[in-house]
This record gives structure tokens, C-alpha cells and sequence, in this order.
């Protein structure tokens, strides 16, 4: 996947943090093309009130010259730092996440940039709900920043092998995370959480031992590192051009893997959402988020392409 046009949401105002700023830096290594987009949120009883009123429309005019103004001010600002990239500017009145969605769509974009850091909110990693929104409902890819980058140059691909995710939402995982650490010099690795989950149950009415439990286990592990590596040697630019290795981890993944981005300083987390309401294989539903909020780092969130998003294109 490339990284070749790009859609920044940017609220009024809104300062320029070091963690988007990491961001800007790859696009510029990669001379993208960035859309800086402004929401008007809207406002249903301005619509009644027109009706009545053009002074109505009037403030919403003037709205909307005060936010081209300040993307074109803050255009002018970011050219002089990031000289590789065509930016470009739009203001849209609608409800946030679906006016997101519906330019991404229209500008082609490959991922949709939010900069989830907000210091109004109760605890630095949490995201906020325009973020979920994006994360459950849109069909491209978004990319949710919450703190500045490590030096450490470690990109993560966290891969589901169970049968029930499909293996084009794992290629397009470990794709996008690869052509990242193209572009950016890094260490790519590659996780998976596992555990056996039905052991109480084979305990129970198996009777199975401890040294029955013992040799599945192993067995199921050695599987999982066969398609862990089957992956690796499928990859679209098998030439060595990024330095790779499989991280086999046993355990609960909600537990595990933030513990493990955290103890390794992953700068980004490359995880596959299988439906609006969740993350593949590790969570699902409220439990979804939870996780999420709870995950101090910058995450990509990809769809496999065979979802189908609620939100309806419309042209503008």
C-alpha cells in the first residue's frame, strides 16, 4: 500500500503536535499529496432557522471563510518545513466522521490521519469518538497518532491465523506495514497472540493432563510459526529490503500485546478490524475500545476489502 495521498482531519485551531509531525516527516520522505480537511459540525436547527432567516447563512458563509483561512494559513506555515508535499485544502458542514469518510473517498486517499492526542482528555491515550467512528465504519485505512514516535524505528503487523480472518486482511496487514518500514528505514515485526482457549474444557470432559496440554500446545505452536513464516516469504518485495522477524507469543492478547508494544517501543501498530464493532481475534465489541483507549501508541486500523461500509457515498 502506498502512502501516496493522505487526509488530515484538523479541528479550528488546532496546533500541529509532535506526534503528527511524524507523520508529515514520512509523507515528506515519500512526497505525498495531503488534504488538510476542517468539519463544520452541523447544526440542524440552522437549517430550520433559514428558512426564516438568511442571516443564517450568512454565519455559515462566513464559517467557512474563517476555516479556509486558516488552512491556507497553516498551508503556508507546513511548506516551509515539508517542501516534498502537495498540500491541498477542504471545509465540509456535515456530521464529522461521514464528512471524513466521504473525502477520503473522493480524494483517493490511502489513509485517513487522526491526531488522536488531546490534552482535555482524561488520560493521554484515549481516543475520542469521532476516531471509534472512523476505526469501525470506514472502508480506508486510519492511521490515529496519540504520542510522538520512539527512536527505535519498530513497526508491528499483528496477525490473527485464526480460519475466521481472512488471509487477504493479513496479506493487507503485513503489506502495509512493510512498505511503512520501506519508507522509513525500520524493523519490521511480526505478532501473534495465541492461546488455547478451550484447555479448561479438554481438562475437563478429555481428560486431558498436564503433559497431553503440554504437547498440543507445542504442536499448535509450531503450526502457527509455519504460517507466520509462509507470510513472510509471500510478501509482494521479498529482497531483504526490511529487516523482519516473528514474534510467537502465548497467552491473552488483551494483556500481551499492549504490554509488549509498550516494553519494545513499537512506533506503530499495524492491526486488522474485521467488523464495525471490533478488532480481529483480539477483541470484540465494548471490549474493542476499551483495549484501544487503553493502548498509549500510534495504531493503523485496516478493513479487508471485502467490507462494505455503512456510510453512503454521496457527490458532491
Amino acid at each position: 500500500m502506498l502512502f501516496k495521498q493522505l487526509l488530515v482531519p484538523v479541528a479550528p485551531e488546532q496546533k500541529i503536535t509532535s506526534s503528527l509531525n511524524n507523520i508529515l516527516n514520512i509523507a515528506d520522505e515519500c512526497e505525498s499529496k495531503i488534504t488538510l480537511l476542517m468539519v463544520i459540525e452541523d447544526m440542524d436547527e440552522l437549517k430550520e432557522i433559514s428558512q426564516y432567516s438568511v442571516k443564517t447563512l450568512d454565519i455559515l458563509d462566513k464559517v467557512t471563510k474563517i476555516y479556509y483561512s486558516q488552512l491556507r494559513t497553516l498551508v503556508s506555515e507546513l511548506k516551509g518545513k515539508y517542501k516534498n508535499i502537495d498540500f491541498s485544502v477542504q471545509v465540509r458542514i456535515g456530521i464529522p466522521f461521514i464528512e471524513i469518510i466521504q473525502c477520503a473517498r473522493s480524494e483517493g486517499s490511502d489513509f485517513i490521519v487522526i491526531d488522536s492526542h488531546r490534552k482535555s482528555k482524561s488520560h493521554a491515550c484515549q481516543r475520542g469518538s469521532t476516531t471509534l467512528h472512523l476505526m469501525r465504519k470506514s472502508e480506508i485505512p486510519i492511521w490515529s497518532t496519540t504520542r510522538e514516535l520512539h527512536s527505535s524505528k519498530k513497526v508491528l503487523a499483528a496477525i490473527d491465523l485464526d480460519e475466521q480472518v481472512s488471509a487477504d486482511l493479513c496479506k493487507r496487514i503485513l503489506n502495509s506495514a512493510y512498505d511503512l518500514c520501506k519508507a522509513t528505514n525500520s524493523e519490521l515485526v511480526l505478532c501473534h497472540i495465541w492461546e488455547l482457549e478451550s484447555e479448561g474444557f479438554l481438562r475437563k470432559w478429555s481428560g486431558y493432563n498436564d503433559t497431553d496440554i503440554a504437547i498440543l500446545k507445542e504442536k499448535m505452536k509450531i503450526e502457527r510459526a509455519r504460517k507466520m513464516r509462509a507470510l513472510i516469504d509471500n510478501l509482494v518485495d521479498n529482497n531483504n529490503a526490511v529487516n523482519v522477524h516473528i514474534e510467537l507469543i502465548q497467552g491473552h492478547a488483551k494483556e500481551l500485546l499492549p504490554t509488549f508494544i509498550e516494553q519494545n517501543s513499537i512506533d506503530v501498530t499495524f492491526l486488522g478490524s474485521m467488523s464495525r464493532t471490533g478488532i480481529a481475534g483480539y477483541l470484540m465489541g465494548n471490549k474493542a475500545e476499551y483495549w484501544l483507549n487503553e493502548l498509549d501508541a500510534t495504531v493503523v486500523t485496516l478493513k479487508p476489502s471485502e467490507f462494505i461500509s455503512p456510510i453512503v457515498s454521496t457527490t458532491r
